[in-house]
């Protein structure tokens, strides 16, 4: 019988074997930590070995990594079952024998366990979140500082969402100032506590208190962010009687972003409350507000805005005013955001505060609503001054891609559809289609998107679909030539400027570019993509293999099962892309096993035959091999490296060792 072993890495690492506490290294739950959080508990070993011992002295790196190998498969051996497994350059651990406590947590889904009202389910998470997340393990790397400091926030936040929901539904006055006091322990600058406790004094006839919490909260609000509280705060501050109401105040839409002209309105004009706004939200970033004592050079700062400036203009979705009109916002309006949005006629802003603090110095991008003062987002980061490269290809795409989302999020309420039900009926007949990979279906599927497009030309989706039939043809077919993909990457753009907000033309941009071999605008095309649609398993299978072709076997394998969890009956193709990515990994047994359920179908045969080749089974890779001779009879190796897409040569060539050792020519 296997035993059990349980790991916790809340409050002081630890872990027992069948109930009984052991001496482990340190390493060891930190490890598995890291594992934890990662689709289906794999990560590669040069990855896991940077974030434990870092990247300066590589071969004192891999030693140590031997080292600490050899303590745990004495573990093993002593107390049996295996805490830590390889599989050809991957890491991994079996979580039927080995449970550790953090991914438990990481399984949590606050916003469900909200809607079906799983409220002790909600309060056991917030105290499993009771202890920091591996308190006082000391590993001074940026690969384990990075991940702690990310992962440990992300908790935060869920504790915080359980919290939220658990004080709205609370009745106790006891608990509900438990739960907001929390909430603030948390997070300063939670105004949903703030009114929370508002309410519960102004209930009680203690008016004196609600005060104190609603001046706290300004203060907070002030200090902190420089910024006031939202509209939501200031109204219940009105209404129960603790500041005076001021009167509402109108005024005229910005001529500037294509609105009413100014002057034109007479006494309606007046009356406007918020502007009308055609085309895109617009966005300004202001210039950094710097806490006395934080280290950082405001330059840093600025240069790290710009980049995110740059960052926002690659989206079709949001419109970013110049760094320039910022800087001027900033001198004239100080941090009146109010004046500032009407001013400048946008809708969102991008207010940043550095801040000191023990370990150095914290930036914290705080995006607000124009037209309310609401906080939408808040994002704390460290800033480090070594690791300028790292800040800058990181930090940015991060902050960009989160700003995004959230606006979108806001802007977005129904999907582009059309009224016209002959064109949606036609779209979806060739998407039905397309499941087939054969040439008449595409070529039918093709067929339909055009009948789709003729009784509305306006139909984004219908332009994506008549995008794919054009690659998967050039793939069908075996073509070299690009004019093909050349037709694809036109409509892909037209389906894009009908619809910038449909993630489904920056998918075939990904795809069509793919196969163009233009890598990196591929990959950031289906990150474009992921940003609009983060749940189109489709695309984040397409997006995993662009990141297998590109190189990037783990961050493939990891997007690649997050499609196969999206989509929890799949069609064999993710199947196929998996088994794909772990071959490039060295996993071939993981691949084969992929695979079993799919080993009668000739279009598997190839894979199965290459990985168990690689594995040391000639004989069945041979069997596999004769296969895709007898029903590809034309198939060619040599002509293997024109069809697949590798930006690494060398990539291409571990698959063709394979499919040569299965007696393929």
């Amino acid at each position: 019988m296997e035993p059990i072993y349980r790991v916790s890495v809340f409050g002081y690492p630890h872990t027992t074997v069948d109930g009984q506490a052991i001496s482990a290294p340190e390493k060891l739950a930190v490890a598995l930590a890291i594992l934890a959080g990662q689709p289906d508990h794999m990560l590669s070993r040069r990855r896991l070995v940077s974030m434990l011992w870092g990247n300066a002295d590589i071969a004192r790196a891999n030693a140590s990594f031997r080292q600490f190998l050899v303590k745990v498969r004495k573990l093993e051996k002593r107390y049996g079952g295996s805490l830590l497994i390889k599989s050809g350059k991957l890491l991994s651990y079996d979580n039927t024998i080995v449970h550790v406590d953090l991914e438990k947590a990481l399984s949590n889904d606050v916003v469900d366990d909200t809607r079906n009202g799983n409220y002790p389910g909600l309060a056991a998470f917030v105290q499993m979140l009771a202890a920091p997340l591996l308190q006082s393990v000391d590993i001074d790397t940026h690969g384990f500082e990075d991940w702690h400091y990310e992962l440990s926030n992300r908790l935060l936040n869920a504790k915080g969402a359980a919290l939220s929901a658990l004080m709205e539904r609370e009745t106790d006055p006891g608990r509900i100032e438990k739960f907001a006091s929390d909430l603030l322990e948390l997070d300063s600058s939670n105004e949903t506590a703030y009114r929370a406790l508002m309410k519960l004094w102004g209930e009680q006839g203690n008016h004196t208190r609600a005060l104190k919490i609603y001046n706290d909260c300004r203060q907070v609000l002030l200090t902190d962010y420089g910024i006031k509280p939202s509209l939501s705060t200031e109204q219940l501050a009105a209404t129960m009687g603790i500041k005076e109401q001021s009167p509402k105040t109108a005024f005229a839409p910005f001529t500037a972003a294509g609105n009413v002209p100014a002057g034109s309105g007479g006494k309606e004009t007046a009356l406007i409350e918020q502007t009308l706004r055609i085309g895109a939200p617009r966005m300004i970033l202001l210039p950094p507000r710097m806490v006395q004592g934080a280290s950082s050079p405001v330059q840093l700062i600025e240069a790290l805005l710009d980049d995110i400036t740059a960052g926002l203009t690659r989206y079709r979705s949001i419109a970013v005013l110049a760094a320039h009109s910022g800087r001027m916002a900033s001198q004239n309006n100080g941090r009146d955001f109010d004046a500032i949005g009407k001013r400048f006629g946008v809708d969102y802003i991008l207010s940043t505060v550095v801040n000191p603090t023990d370990a150095g110095s914290t930036a914290t991008f705080l995006l607000l609503d124009a037209h309310t003062s609401e906080s939408l987002m808040a994002i704390t980061k460290r800033l480090r001054e070594d690791d300028l490269p790292g800040l800058f290809s990181r930090l940015s795409v991060e902050i960009v891609r989160q700003l995004v989302s959230t606006i979108e999020r806001r802007e977005i309420s129904v999907p582009t559809t059309t009224d016209n039900s002959n064109a949606y009926q036609h779209f979806l007949n060739g998407r039905r289609l397309l499941w087939h990979f054969d040439l008449p279906e595409i070529r039918k599927a093709r067929a339909s998107f055009r009948r789709s497009i003729n009784e509305a030309n306006n139909f984004a989706p219908a332009y994506s679909g008549l995008s794919r039939t054009l690659s998967m043809e050039r793939l069908v077919r075996g073509m070299s030539s690009s004019e093909l993909l050349i037709e694809s990457l036109e409509y892909a753009h037209k389906s894009i400027r009908l619809d910038p907000l449909d993630g489904r033309g920056m998918r075939e941009l990904g795809f069509t570019n793919l196969y163009l071999r233009r890598h990196d605008e591929s990959l950031e095309n289906f990150a474009a993509a992921a940003d609009l649609t983060p749940n189109d398993a489709d695309m984040l299978a397409d997006y995993a293999d662009a990141l297998s072709h590109a190189g990037q076997g783990a961050e493939a394998l990891s997007i690649c099962l997050q499609a196969k969890a999206s989509n929890p009956d799949p069609p064999t193709l993710y199947d196929w892309l998996h088994a794909s990515i772990l071959y490039q990994l060295s996993a071939y047994k993981a691949a084969i096993a992929v695979l079993q359920p799919h080993r009668n179908n000739p279009g598997i045969a190839r894979l199965l035959a290459a990985s168990h080749a690689m594995s040391g089974d000639l004989k069945t890779a041979q069997r596999y091999g004769a296969m895709v001779r007898e029903n590809y009879p034309s198939f060619e190796l040599n002509r293997l490296s024109e069809l697949v897409p590798d930006k690494n040569a060398n990539d291409t060539k571990h698959l063709i060792e394979g499919l040569r050792m299965a007696g393929l020519s």
